[in-house]
């Protein structure tokens, strides 16, 4: 997640991009980054044969350079943050396009293949957006085969598209279906249409049979009743030796109460969030350990837990 946010401010601010992987492709990431700005964030994601994607979700601020705006917008405080990094003309609508292309460049060297989803606050032919796709490769996903002038607006203040999901040749061969939601779909709360891609994995990583490294070493498998039934045991003492459950509830409680989340709960998060994922190793490591015996059925197993005693 990335934000405009400076230290020690808290509460709402504008700008700022977050990403999100799930489920069994959170196994393929590799790296991942922020810009300094706060104006995007980024994946790079494992495929095969050191091949992948790197994808980019991006803000681009609608002003140009030199033009006047409030203090609290995200193109003030990106041009306060620039001046101090030594910048005499920041230019922050046209510095993403050069910040973005370090990545990819560093990236598309490697092997990977580009995707960027933005909002570009301008149209898909605008010079300085038509130079960068120009340069990495890239085109319009959403609407790849298809009429440009039948497209849907993305903005609910606006007629044009000014959010894209841009990529090369590679991922575009692996779409399987594309689109753009109506307004409020799926995003009650923005102006904006949520735009979307269903990709064929077997295309797109080149073998639909690659399965990523786990993170961490399994002690047992699920179908080991004894070990299963001890892990679960360990783990719950261990939550409520540390006030796991309390708390959780505790950090969301406060941002509820404010209504948002600031460095001190982002970071008593992460904290809690790590010192979780070490007690369920610990409960695993202490059943894990082999016995150098046989694994019985798991219906005796379980009868012989359920005996009295």
């Amino acid at each position: 997640m990335a934000n405009t946010k400076g230290n020690g401010e808290e509460g709402y601010l504008p700008g700022g991009t977050a990403m999100i992987s799930q489920g069994k492709f959170s196994g393929r990431v590799i790296a991942r980054g922020v810009d300094n700005l706060g104006s995007f964030t980024w994946m790079a994601i494992r495929g095969k044969k050191d091949t992948g994607l790197i994808i980019i979700t991006a803000y681009r601020v609608c002003q140009k350079a030199g033009t006047r705006s409030g203090p609290d917008t995200a193109f003030t405080r990106m041009c306060v943050q620039m001046r101090e990094n030594g910048d005499k003309n920041p230019d922050p609508r046209n510095q993403i396009l050069k910040n973005m292309s370090s990545i990819l460049e560093e990236w598309m060297g490697r092997g990977f293949h580009p995707m960027v989803m933005i909002d570009s606050n301008s149209d898909i032919n605008e010079s300085k957006l038509k130079d960068f796709n120009d340069l990495h490769g890239m085109s319009d996903l959403i609407t790849a085969g298809r009429d440009l002038t039948t497209a849907p607006t993305t903005y609910a203040r606006g007629k044009q598209r000014i959010d894209f999901i841009l990529g090369d040749e590679h991922i575009k061969r692996a779409i399987v279906h594309s689109g753009s939601l109506e307004l409020h779909d799926g995003l009650k709360a923005s102006d904006h249409t949520m735009q979307y891609l269903d990709l064929d994995e077997k295309l797109l990583f080149r073998d639909d049979s690659f399965t990523p490294m786990p993170g961490y070493h399994r002690e047992f498998k699920l179908y080991d009743t004894k070990r299963k039934t001890q892990f679960i045991e360990h783990l719950l003492e261990a939550y409520e030796r540390q006030r796991i459950a309390e708390r959780v509830d505790e950090i969301a409680q406060k941002m509820e109460e404010k209504n948002c989340a600031n460095e001190e709960d982002i970071d008593a998060y992460n904290k809690l969030d790590e010192e979780i994922v070490e007690l369920i190793r610990s409960a695993a490591a202490k059943v894990g350990r082999v016995d150098f015996g046989y694994q019985r059925s798991p219906d005796l197993l379980y009868r012989e837990t359920e005996k009295p005693r």
